[in-house]
């Protein structure tokens, strides 16, 4: 593999603002939630380019799962982001979360399809099931020449399970089944809890996968505990040899991506399969290499899939961290000016 590694700004989203000289209109693709988080990232950027347009998917669980709490923090929210945005907010009409795969595709293509010039995607409170598709509709668009995916981090988050009754593991809309024979590599994303990721990788023990946990590092308590959990979790289902642990930075968007190339072949196995658990800077980096083994070869098979809850809980995540007084949001720049940073080597 080769040891350049391209530039890639990441940092404070205000910082990044500040050196990209950039023209004053943006439109920042984001999502309604639960979360106090999920308006953060367009406050700091109407704070700085008041021409900014904000929209926001809103995404509806199934209702008999859905709590009462739930419902009455969405709307608060929902609220607070009319009062906040004004006429610069659009909220699009409310999508159910476990829409089927053809629905997901079409939304996220009209929704794309109102995205140009700059555009910043905050995936801080979108489910993967929606914001992987949405990434990989906008990437490569060319009305879109400046591309910026930011993370809010939130003050803390619940200690009771943070989502309920997952799904068995499938691919993401846009993603099929991979090759799951002799010489396939899965890469795991460690995160709090495993959902049913067991059963998936009950499935795949026998079948001669390589796999890979990816660890973040550093986690704070309680975080650190439930990572190894996690991680016990699975190597009793997978049953042979023990899978290779790799500690990743928990937001370093950029060195995740680097070490998922390292790990998968250069980023040019066959088969390669990806489950992004754990810290969204590593589903996004997942993502980002799916987009980039599709640029290479439309023979290299990707499988990210996921086991998807059908609801998250009310108290996911409460407040907003700061930092002198100043919302953390994490920025990853991933297109500047029509020049896409997350390539495989050599492409």
């Amino acid at each position: 593999m080769s040891t350049h590694t391209p530039m890639r700004p990441s940092g404070p989203f205000q910082w990044i603002l500040d050196r990209l000289r950039a023209s004053e209109h943006w439109t920042l693709a984001g999502s309604l939630s639960a979360e106090d988080r999920c308006l953060a990232a367009p406050s700091e950027l109407l704070r700085a380019y008041p021409a900014t347009s904000v929209r926001l998917l809103k995404f509806a669980p199934f209702a008999e799962h859905c709590h009462a709490d739930f419902r009455v923090r969405l709307a608060q929210n929902e609220t607070r982001a009319i009062e906040q945005f004004g006429n610069k907010l659009s909220i699009w009409p409310e999508q159910p979360l476990h829409s089927s795969d053809h629905e997901v595709l079409e939304a996220v293509q009209q929704f794309a399809d109102e995205l140009h010039g700059q555009v910043v995607v905050d995936v801080s409170t979108m489910p993967k099931r929606w914001f992987v598709p949405l990434v990989r509709a906008i990437i490569d668009r060319p009305e879109v020449h400046t591309l910026i995916a930011t993370n809010s981090k939130p003050e803390k988050y619940s200690r009771k399970p943070l989502a309920e009754d997952a799904d068995s593991w499938d691919p993401l809309p846009g993603y099929s089944y991979a090759d799951r024979g002799k010489g396939a590599t899965a890469i795991v994303g460690v995160g709090y809890h495993p959902l049913n990721l067991h059963e998936f990788i009950g499935e795949c023990a026998s079948s001669g996968l390589a796999l890979k946990l990816f660890l973040p590092f550093p986690s704070l308590h309680p975080g650190f505990r439930q990572n190894w959990q996690f991680v016990h979790a699975l190597i009793g289902e997978w049953g042979g040899d023990r899978p290779e642990i790799v500690r990743v930075p928990t937001d370093d968007l950029s060195l995740i991506f680097d070490r998922l190339i390292q790990h998968s072949q250069d980023g040019q196995a066959d088969a390669l399969v990806l489950a992004p658990f754990g810290p969204k800077a590593l589903s996004l980096a997942m993502c980002l290499l799916s987009i980039a083994r599709d640029r290479i070869s439309p023979e290299l098979e990707t499988e990210i899939g996921y086991t998807q809850p059908k609801v998250y809980v009310a108290d996911y995540s409460t407040g907003i961290a700061k930092l002198d007084g100043i919302p953390v949001v994490n920025a990853y720049c991933i297109r500047i000016k029509d020049r896409s940073l997350y390539e495989l080597p050599g492409s």
